[in-house]
């Protein structure tokens, strides 16, 4: 992460550590995400600071609720929570297509199907830089963040360009009618 990630991630952990010292538990996803919204949002209101110029993902299992939350700070501090969520370029399309996507009825391995398929259509590969896709869940059975191996992100990308050459050929095949 660049500079103003620097800046956040101490903060998040500032949160963290506070929070479990003062009420012995682990903070919930979404007080996690408010706080570091409205630390994000300070930087937009005093005439010392410079807004951040990043968008975070908070994903956290909150063990009160017993469910999974992710939530999308932008960099004027605002918050919403999400069941799939996507910032950067080509964001707003992504976005989206995810939207589209029933990700509350799938399993995560469904759903790192979609998330490559849905990056390998938005992307532009004669415009665009390489890119690496880094991908990361909260399974109920385990309640932890845990990065994706790349072998399971590997094959994900695998069978997203398969979908999408058949989709090609699909729009071949009605070009030559």
């Amino acid at each position: 992460y660049g500079p103003d990630g620097r800046a956040i991630v101490p903060a998040a952990e500032s949160e963290c550590m506070n929070y479990k010292d003062f009420y012995a538990e682990n903070i919930p996803p979404h007080t996690l995400a408010g706080r570091i919204g409205a630390y994000m949002h300070a930087h937009t209101s005093y005439g010392g600071y410079r807004p951040f110029g990043l968008g975070v993902l908070v994903a956290g299992y909150d063990d009160f609720d017993k469910e999974s939350y992710l939530h999308m700070i932008n960099p004027a501090g605002v918050t919403a929570r999400f069941y799939g969520a996507a910032i950067g370029k080509g964001g707003q399309n992504a976005k989206t297509e995810i939207e589209k996507l029933d990700l509350s009825q799938m399993t995560v391995e469904e759903g790192l199907e979609h998330i490559a398929f849905t990056i390998k259509s938005i992307r532009q590969e004669e415009k665009d830089r390489p890119y690496i896709l880094e991908a990361g869940w909260i399974k109920n059975d385990t309640k932890e963040f845990v990065a994706v191996d790349s072998k399971q992100i590997a094959i994900a990308q695998e069978n997203a360009q398969k979908r999408l050459d058949a989709l090609d050929d699909d729009d071949d095949d009605m070009d030559d009618e």
